[in-house]
């Protein structure tokens, strides 16, 4: 668990830390609290003896005594009261309380925002503007009267969100409750998908095999689809989900000018609903890093690292709060691997010369994989050579420019061990 030391944060010694998360400044967790795998965001109150289990907290959020939260989402300024469950898949929206003692049902959202001008997807805000502060009161009792004190508890507030049935007609043939609980966290979305397809292909879509102006096949999908990586899931991975794929079409449509940490926001939101791994979310954002620097053929390897690093001084900081191990580290490796010797433009730039022993130098002299965690790989990728040599990473590994970088990474941990000797 990375916690965020500005804003001096503070963990009772008797409460439980553990997995990967982010504690963001400014919190408090109380006595016997038992957190695992969730983020906090800033300025959070976790009373005594709560449990949070795979949950992101955002900021300014309360949760009372003996409070019970698994897989859900807690938007700002939210409250749980004392002794309150909140069970798999929930969304608490903003400024939403939910009463002592409530037992939230698994894939409830709750929201304040009134039922005709409702758009919980794209808005969980629910602070408004008001001219005056009569106005401000009565939107107050406008929100008490639409409580739904059967869902949220008599001293609750907010009310159950519905999907609006029009939209029925769009969700190739699922109901609205099927949608709402597939895009929840911690649901296995498998059987929604199989839906889906089937439906997509009684339709008779032939779309996937019309052409082009140019007689080809429309590139619709990555470069990298269908690829295997070779990082294992300790959790699991669902059937007929592309984690990686998807976890990288979330990285391509982040936009530099916004925080790092909306990015990891969304990473750790679909991690946690596809049950993905770390080393999924190191794998697809180097792949979106290698396809945000446009790599063709007529790069120069100068040209190429210097693109490179100007996006690592960007990325670096989620690339090292997401390398929990090593694992992680050689996860960002092979996905460079996997990319030189996936054939194309990319794979043709970075399997030729230097340019892949420059990227692995790159990485190193960044802080983002470890000398550790090069070894570890160098090791795995030498154990192929004796079983089958012609394996493209193997030869891409046997580049001598690779091999002349790992024998200097090798001397320079044997100098290190000598220098401690020494002392």
């Amino acid at each position: 668990m990375w916690s965020k030391k500005n804003g001096k944060s503070q963990v009772h010694r008797t409460s439980l830390v553990k997995g990967a998360g982010m504690i963001g400044g400014s919190c408090v967790v109380g006595k016997h609290c038992h957190i695992e795998q969730t983020v906090l965001g800033h300025n959070c109150r976790i009373r005594d003896e709560v449990s949070l289990n795979g949950c992101h907290v955002w900021d300014n959020v309360e949760i009372g005594d003996g409070a019970t939260v698994s897989q859900s989402i807690l938007a700002d300024g939210c409250i749980i009261k004392a002794g309150a469950t909140i069970q798999r898949g929930c969304i608490v929206g903003a400024g939403c309380i939910v009463g002592e003692g409530v037992v939230l049902a698994e894939f409830s959202r709750i929201t304040l925002k009134k039922e005709e001008e409702d758009d919980f997807d794209d808005d969980w805000d629910d602070d408004e503007d008001e001219e005056d502060e009569s106005s401000d009161s009565n939107e107050e009792k406008q929100e008490e009267m639409e409580s739904d004190i059967a869902v949220v508890g008599p001293d609750g507030k907010g009310r159950l969100w519905q999907a609006p049935p029009e939209e029925e007609e769009e969700l190739y043939g699922l109901t609205t409750e099927e949608l709402t609980k597939s895009q929840s966290p911690g649901y296995d979305p498998s059987n929604v998908f199989a839906k889906r397809k089937a439906l997509q292909v009684e339709d008779g879509d032939d779309f996937s095999e019309k052409e082009d102006d140019h007689g080809e096949l429309d590139a619709l999908s990555s470069d990298f689809d269908g690829v295997e990586f070779g990082t294992d899931d300790p959790y699991g991975r669902q059937k007929d989900v592309d984690v990686v794929g998807e976890l990288k079409a979330i990285c391509l449509e982040y936009e530099s000018s916004s925080p790092i940490e909306n990015l990891a926001i969304e990473l750790n939101s679909f991690k946690f609903s596809q049950n993905a791994s770390y080393s999924d979310c190191t794998t697809a954002a180097t792949l979106a890093l290698l396809e945000k620097t446009n790599i063709t053929t007529s790069m120069t390897d100068a040209k190429l690292v210097t693109e490179f690093k100007s996006f690592l001084e960007h990325w670096a900081p989620l690339l090292q709060k997401m390398s929990i191990g090593q694992e992680e580290e050689k996860a960002i490796v092979v996905a460079i691997e996997t990319a030189a010797t996936s054939g194309g433009e990319m794979g043709e730039k970075l399997s030729s010369g230097n340019a892949y022993r420059f990227l692995l130098q790159l990485l190193f002299d960044e802080d983002i994989v470890s000398e550790e965690a090069f070894l570890d790989w160098s090791s795995e990728r030498k154990n192929e050579i004796a079983t089958d040599a012609s394996l493209p990473r193997v030869k891409l590994y046997m580049q001598e420019s690779v091999q002349d970088f790992l024998e200097w990474l090798a001397e320079s941990d044997d100098d290190d061990d000598d220098d401690d000797d020494s002392e």
